[in-house]
């Protein structure tokens, strides 16, 4: 690619997965997922902030961070099905 200059840009390396809960995810399969969903997880917790429900997974740990906020729709690949006691 050349710039309005028309000197040579080297194309950039693609990014790399950054974050510890971003890692977890993407390491562990968590995408959106028509049989499995984190809302039928053993593993689902909800905090209930001011205005707010948050939705976090004891398996990635629980911390105040945007980051580990999960999506009920959403699944992952340590999904056990069960009888949720954390809610």
């Amino acid at each position: 690619m050349d710039s309005l200059f028309g000197e040579n840009i080297p194309d950039s390396p693609p990014k790399k997965i950054q974050g510890v809960f971003n890692i977890w995810k993407h390491s562990n399969g968590y995408s959106k997922d028509k049989k499995n969903k984190c809302r039928d997880c053993v593993h689902l917790t909800y905090i209930h902030g001011n205005l707010k429900t948050y939705y976090k997974c004891n398996l990635m740990g629980i911390s105040n961070s945007e980051a580990s906020d999960i999506r009920l729709k959403h699944g992952c690949n340590l999904q056990t099905q069960g009888l949720n006691t954390n809610r």
